[in-house]
């Protein structure tokens, strides 16, 4: 298990000097597609992904064919992985060696370091003071949506926010009467006061207060990019999903591949190969029309396809 937990590591580590903001998956992915191109047969990237979790994240045993590690030990320059067991074992086996801490206090030295920590006493007083960020930092996991709310109102009640204000009369010449108004954090624009009536046929000074404006919380795929869209909109032929700021901004399809070389395209170009058909894009992900996930570009696509 240790030889399989050294290899997947190393093999992931080396993917990630080519393509150095990839994720777990993304990694997988490239290796899956590397393989394949190489040797002629790989496996898929969510089974990369499992050996990788299972063996250098939890630490548990995967089984793992013998042609599949040899792929993996020759991406790292072995032989096959006999050759890998070896060379590679045997070297982060003499790099190893047993770490021992000895602490002096100036006279006698302490060969232990579990005896000097037995002799040290830390005092804790319970009376922290903190400002309101760093409250609200030091509790954001337990605080709670109510609790934020509660705070929220604490404060807007200590700032005089909502404190009602009682409506201005008007005088005979159509001018309010001037009375004195508590202050009030936010300025209303006369453009926004008008005059209205009871039943009384008493004048009234009204506020009218502006409706919020909507947002665009969702998006949809229009021929080479994302749109931004209202989520209840329907537009023809289109799907229209959640807001993703990131493929917003950065997926997008290349619509001149021929532009495309080794230096500037690997790490930094994502394909897709259906009915024989090659499409390029500027980030990883999900292919916004067909759903099938990314790969990133190889050295041997670009030489075999484009150039």
């Amino acid at each position: 298990m240790e030889k399989k937990r050294t290899l997947l590591k190393m093999v992931f580590d080396h993917a990630r000097t080519e393509l150095p903001q990839g994720s777990i998956t993304t990694l997988a992915s490239y290796l899956s597609a590397h393989f394949e191109e190489r040797f002629g047969y790989a496996k898929n990237e969510r089974t990369f992904a499992r050996y990788y979790k299972s063996l250098v994240v939890n630490h548990m045993d995967y089984a793992i064919d013998e042609i599949t590690l040899d792929h993996l030990s020759v991406y790292l320059g072995f032989k096959n992985f006999s050759e890998f067991s070896r060379k590679a074992i045997a070297k982060e086996t003499h790099l190893k060696h047993p770490l021992q801490v000895t602490i002096s206090d100036g006279g006698n030295e302490v060969s232990t370091l579990s005896e000097t920590l037995s002799n040290i006493v830390i005092n804790i007083t319970n009376s922290p003071v903190f400002t309101l960020p760093q409250f609200i930092a030091h509790h954001k996991n337990s605080f709670g949506i109510v609790g934020f709310l509660l705070l929220g109102g604490f404060i807007a009640n200590q700032s005089g926010y909502f404190q009602q204000q009682k409506a201005q009369p008007l005088s005979g010449t159509g001018n309010p009467v001037q009375t004195e108004i508590p202050q009030n954090p936010i300025a209303i624009p006369q453009t926004l006061i008008s005059a209205a009536t009871t039943a009384e046929n008493k004048p009234y000074a009204t506020v009218i207060v502006p409706s919020q404006e909507r947002k665009k919380e969702c998006m949809y795929w229009k021929e080479d990019h994302y749109e931004a869209v209202f989520c209840d909109e329907k537009i023809a032929g289109a799907t229209i999903i959640a807001w993703d700021e990131g493929q917003y901004k950065q997926l997008k399809k290349i619509n001149l591949p021929d532009t495309l070389t080794v230096d500037n395209a690997l790490g930094k170009v994502w394909y897709d190969k259906s009915n024989n058909t090659l499409e390029y894009f500027t980030n990883y992900g999900i292919h916004p029309v067909n759903g099938k996930t990314l790969r990133p570009i190889t050295k041997h696509i670009v030489e075999n396809h484009l150039e």
